[in-house]
């Protein structure tokens, strides 16, 4: 079988020179997320698999400006959803040959390398994707601010919510917890830039709000669900008012 070259592209200098190695100039991006609380199943328009995960919106953003970048036209793309366990279903396996069906041996493969953050790389399907024979281009997430810290805000989440289901087993009396200005700081950007995404967000009661980011997945820094109280909070964070210790106790 026959193997090319897989290029990394961590910063805007290595775009020219990869550009050189191509002769292609359309590309196939494929895109991949897990499953979420919200949603069962990504819908097989990439428009609206795009709007349904944003994973899958980040990468497909990071994906076509790099590929305008690099002078790449879309010839298809690409959006899988695998189980927790990262397995190949009978779906899976029909939308990537579908997608690859469009390519030629000079077609530019284009995705996201997760192997930064360890927990969300997928060995199988880089080397499925290597097994092609075409030239794959690796991006890295770092690149994408909002994939960054997405994972990092999520690993934070993971932990919080491990230690609190160990202090209720314990039967200890959990201390209110006190994030670090530097979570705090990333996890107030994070959030904004999640609700600037959100059209209605302005139209809303606080408590449609509370229900619209738990519905995202989206926690509190503390790794708590939202309520009214919370989101009030967190705009005044965000948005204006006083900015007291009191205020962000709890976000």
């Amino acid at each position: 079988m026959k193997f090319r070259e897989t290029h990394y592209i961590s910063d805007a200098w290595d775009i020219e020179d990869i550009r050189s190695h191509l002769i292609s100039n359309e590309f196939i991006g494929i895109y991949w997320t897990l499953p979420a609380s919200n949603r069962s199943k990504l819908p097989s328009s990439i428009e609206d698999a795009a709007r349904s995960s944003f994973t899958i919106q980040s990468q497909r953003r990071l994906v076509l400006a790099v590929a305008t970048a690099m002078r790449l036209e879309p010839l298809g793309e690409c959006a899988l959803q695998f189980s927790s366990d990262l397995g190949w279903t009978p779906r899976i396996d029909a939308e990537l040959k579908d997608v690859l069906a469009l390519s030629n041996e000079d077609t530019v493969l284009v995705g996201v390398d997760f192997q930064a953050f360890g927990w969300r790389t997928h060995h199988a399907l880089r080397q499925r994707l290597r097994g092609t024979g075409l030239h794959d281009i690796r991006i890295s997430a770092g690149m994408a601010v909002d994939l960054a810290d997405h994972f990092s805000l999520n690993r934070h989440w993971d932990q919080r919510h491990t230690a609190m289901r160990k202090e209720r087993r314990l039967r200890e009396k959990s201390r209110r917890f006190q994030p670090s200005q530097q979570r705090l700081t990333q996890f107030h950007a994070y959030m904004r830039r999640r609700i600037n995404d959100i059209e209605e967000w302005e139209d809303w009661s606080l408590a449609k709000k509370a229900e619209a980011l738990n519905a995202r997945a989206l926690w509190t820094v503390s790794g708590l669900r939202w309520n009214s109280e919370l989101v009030r909070n967190l705009e005044t964070a965000l948005f204006g008012g006083p900015d007291r210790p009191e205020d962000r106790a709890g976000l």
